[in-house]
């Protein structure tokens, strides 16, 4: 299974990356607004975990 986490919380993508990838699924961190959607694009996750409150641009702008 593949994650793309979209956070800027570094302990927290962190904490969950590492306890993910032990588990054996594949990890790709966003960590800026901006950023989201190019690589959602391109990463082609399973699971998307989105914070709403991200730098450079709101979560909710992300889904749109």
């Amino acid at each position: 299974m593949k994650l793309l986490p979209i956070e800027d919380n570094t302990a927290l993508h962190t904490a969950l990356s590492r306890s993910l990838t032990r588990l054996g699924w594949e990890v790709d961190v966003c960590i800026a607004g901006r950023a989201a959607q190019p690589r959602w694009r391109a990463s082609h996750p399973d699971v998307v975990l989105l914070d709403l409150n991200l730098p450079g641009r709101y979560g909710l702008a992300v889904l749109q």
